[in-house]
């Protein structure tokens, strides 16, 4: 009898508390509703920005690999194989080819550009 007195007071105080701090958050939102309104604003422009960032990291970064004379990239995520191509222009179209709506990226440092073949274009 004890243990069913306590978990009903304890029910009765979170619903209390609940029904208090609902009170509360209505009471504020009906004495300044303004407050309410930009805080949507600003809800709303945070959801923009963030669906703008969503866009911009569905990059997938390629990895470029030069074995005799023919370029081979590999998705960087998870080394899945994308195409090649005799030059690395081909190769990149092979790619836009394959996956027309995905975007893909990569950096070729300087050194392994050279050894690639690859030059600097002005």
């Amino acid at each position: 009898m004890d243990i069913f007195l306590i978990f009903l007071i304890f029910v009765f105080g979170y619903m209390a508390g609940w029904f208090r701090a609902s009170k509360h958050i209505l009471d504020r939102m009906l004495e300044k509703p303004e407050t309410m309104v930009e805080l949507l604003k600003k809800y709303q422009t945070a959801k923009e920005a963030d669906n703008d960032t969503e866009t911009l990291t569905d990059v997938r970064e390629i990895e470029v690999q030069n074995e005799k004379g023919s370029f081979y990239l590999y998705a960087k995520d998870n080394g899945e194989f994308l195409g090649q191509g005799t030059t690395l222009d081909q190769a990149l179209e092979v790619v836009r080819q394959r996956f027309p709506g995905q975007n893909f990226a990569g950096h070729i440092p300087a050194d392994q550009a050279e050894a690639m073949g690859l030059s600097k274009q002005n």
